[in-house]
């Protein structure tokens, strides 16, 4: 499979599940936070990495909103796809296009539509996830 499909067909599943796609990356923006999934080409082969990131609004001084920057930065909160998932992105593989089609959508379907969730509401990033103390007390002093 070409770079071109694996991204097209990476959209129309981003797309489908509520991801708008803006400047090379895909975004799901709530009150709370911002969430940004950009795919990122090896170097040494044909494989993609998925960087998750995510920005969490009113937090150390800062407002965030879509923009370029959101892709190069690293965010507040930030991974890489679960390892279950690395095949999908050798573009290597012997995947076809159509299990290829299917695995995106069991990524974002048992992965990204609760992390998602999660990494857009501040009460549940607190609730969900083990993060630094002060990362902690600053969302939890912009909930006030």
């Amino acid at each position: 499979m070409d770079n071109k499909q694996f991204k097209n067909i990476f959209n129309k599943v981003a797309k489908a599940n509520g991801f708008k796609y803006v400047y090379s990356a895909w975004f799901k923006e709530s009150e709370d936070s911002i969430l940004v999934l950009s795919l990122q080409k090896s170097n040494f082969s044909n494989f993609y990495y998925l960087n998750i990131k995510t920005y969490i609004k009113d937090i150390f001084g800062q407002s965030h909103s879509i923009s370029k920057e959101l892709v190069r930065d690293i965010g507040d909160i930030f991974r890489r796809e679960p390892k279950e998932f690395e095949n999908l992105f050798n573009l290597e593989s012997k995947l076809s296009e159509l299990e290829r089609e299917k695995e995106i959508n069991n990524l974002f379907s048992s992965f990204l539509e609760n992390y998602s969730n999660i990494m857009l509401e501040k009460r549940l990033i607190i609730a969900e996830y083990q993060i630094l103390p002060p990362v902690k007390e600053e969302i939890m002093n912009s909930l006030e």
